[in-house]
């Protein structure tokens, strides 16, 4: 592919709405013959190579590259987990060919159409201005892409960004898929739904379903006045909390909620792909910065405020890092997972690092939705589960202020 080439199909899916993971097998003229009528997510232009299966794979967010191995979804093997990637350790050298007893190395040319980048920029600028320079890089390299879900305000103007999900309402179920209830409670209730095959989750390093619906469901206290509730920390309780995952193409009926249920009001949401910092007391920044002495410049009380003035808003996320209202999430998911040891076993940390969001869903007014005091509802996963499609393997916590 010849740059003109790159630069006209910019143009096209600008110009007429082309997005969505495309894919043309088939000679770059083909991509003249896509449908116009797309949903505005990335366009993504990549030559095949042959190899194992396995794909090296470039996320480029404004001047934040991202990296990873994963399988190819013309892979046999798909089943397989996303690996994160340091870029600088990537296989190859500057000639694009494949270290020795390596698979070939193809970087994908990636058009991002309509992306912000302001996250990302803010983050960075955030870094370089509070923290020694090289702090500040190590610390970008702890980002990760997420998307963030935010309410659909439909204009009608071309290339406006597309429905990806919605909370509330009433889910779509397969008629043999009885909704969700935790034995001796009750009904949970349905908190939101995502199209995998709306979300532009290419730009992730997680690998969520090419298409098929998540519906996510939660014992929220309506028929009990809120007196169980669902803790990592009680494995009796975890039936309060669901992730459905229906196949794409699976017949579907729009379900009555239960006696004892109201449905939250509905709101659809749209996707947009952010950059997102790990909290500051993540194992995953101990890792990269130990030992860290109280005088570390990540504890500076300047750089920490700057950081919490730019969490604001109504933060729905799936993938990247979550953002907790207390401590680390992932350590809670851990600790409850391994049995409830003591907080000071070191096996908390190093199984905190193998859980990745799923997805979150804070309080939100238009939704009707309040958990606790302006709390946030969290859903972690494997990786290997995810790629599994282990849904039911997820595991949830919540926090409140």
């Amino acid at each position: 592919m010849v740059l003109g080439e790159t630069e006209r199909l910019a143009v096209q899916g600008q110009a007429q709405g082309l997005a969505g993971e495309i894919r043309a097998d088939g000679p770059i003229s083909a991509l003249d013959e896509l449908p116009a009528g797309s949903t505005s997510e990335p366009v993504v232009v990549q030559p095949f190579t042959p190899n194992s299966g396995w794909d090296h794979k470039l996320w480029v967010v404004a001047d934040q590259v991202f990296a990873a191995l994963r399988p190819s979804i013309l892979s046999a093997d798909a089943r397989n987990a996303t690996t994160s990637l340091v870029v600088d350790a990537l296989p190859g050298r500057g000639d694009g060919k494949a270290a020795s007893g390596a698979d070939p190395l193809s970087v994908a040319s990636c058009i991002i159409i309509g992306m912000t980048q302001s996250t990302t920029d803010a983050l960075h600028t955030l870094a370089r201005e509070h923290l020694p320079t090289e702090i500040a890089e190590r610390w970008i390299g702890l980002m990760r892409p997420g998307l963030r879900l935010e309410k659909a305000t439909s204009t009608g103007a071309v290339g406006e960004p597309v429905v990806v999900g919605r909370l509330g309402g009433l889910p779509e179920l397969p008629e043999d898929e009885e909704w969700p209830v935790w034995e001796a409670q009750g009904p949970l209730s349905f908190i939101a739904s995502i199209d995998c095959a709306a979300l532009p989750s290419t730009a992730l390093d997680i690998t969520l379903p090419s298409d098929g619906t998540l519906a996510f469901f939660y014992f929220d206290g309506q028929v009990d006045d809120g007196c169980a509730m669902v803790s990592p920390y009680e494995p009796d309780t975890w039936a309060g909390a669901r992730v459905l995952y229906v196949p794409a193409g699976s017949p579907v009926t729009r379900r009555t909620a239960p006696e004892g249920i109201q449905p939250y009001p509905e709101v659809m949401l749209t996707a947009r792909v952010e950059t997102t910092a790990p909290y500051l007391w993540h194992p995953a920044v101990y890792r990269e910065f130990a030992p860290m002495p109280d005088d570390h410049p990540l504890w500076d009380d300047e750089f920490q405020e700057a950081l919490w003035d730019l969490s604001e808003g109504t933060e729905h996320r799936i993938g990247g890092h979550a953002n907790p209202v207390q401590d680390e999430v992932e350590s809670e998911v851990a600790r409850g997972s391994l049995g409830n040891p003591p907080w000071a076993d070191p096996r908390i940390n190093e199984e905190a690092l193998r859980w990745v969001l799923l997805a979150q869903f804070d309080t939100d007014d238009d939704a009707d939705m309040m958990w606790g005091d302006c709390g946030v509802l969290y859903w972690l996963i494997r990786p290997e589960d995810l790629a599994a499609r282990r849904f039911d393997r997820a595991m949830f916590t919540w926090q409140c202020g």
